[in-house]
């Protein structure tokens, strides 16, 4: 019985969020975000490694 409710509730949560089109809002939300963070850690390694040639010299 409660494999049923869990079943129900995981379905009626995949039918709303796909037949409103909000699953493609979240994946583009995650997706921007992601690519926040990698970029920012592109460019901290990028400082970082200048830093580092600098104080090598």
């Amino acid at each position: 019985m409660k494999e049923n409710a869990q079943q129900t509730t995981v379905e009626m949560a995949d039918q709303f969020l796909n037949s409103n089109g909000k699953i493609f809002v979240v994946l583009g939300v995650l997706l921007i975000i992601l690519f926040g963070i990698f970029g920012y850690l592109f460019s901290v390694e990028k400082k970082l490694k200048r830093l580092e040639k600098q104080n090598s010299k």
